[in-house]
């Protein structure tokens, strides 16, 4: 019967541990996924209020034409 406890315990650890490295990697991936939608949305808005071409927009927010384009993939 002890066998028994300790191998169901232990399969419930593994499910919990495995949920809860879940959560963390899903929060990760939410925090990576707003922060390029954050660039793309203000090098975008940049362009638009100053009149600016995409180059001069991601100079002044410290960004590369190419980090832009690749966020704007992924966030798409």
């Amino acid at each position: 019967m002890t066998l028994d406890y300790t191998f169901e315990r232990r399969l419930l650890l593994e499910r919990e541990e495995a949920a809860s490295g879940g959560h963390a990697l899903g929060l990760e991936q939410g925090r990576t996924e707003g922060e390029l939608k954050t660039l793309v949305k203000n090098v975008e808005a940049a362009m638009k209020n100053f009149h600016i071409s995409l180059k001069e927009a991601c100079e002044g927010l410290g960004t590369t034409v190419e980090e832009y384009e690749k966020a704007k993939n992924y966030a798409s």
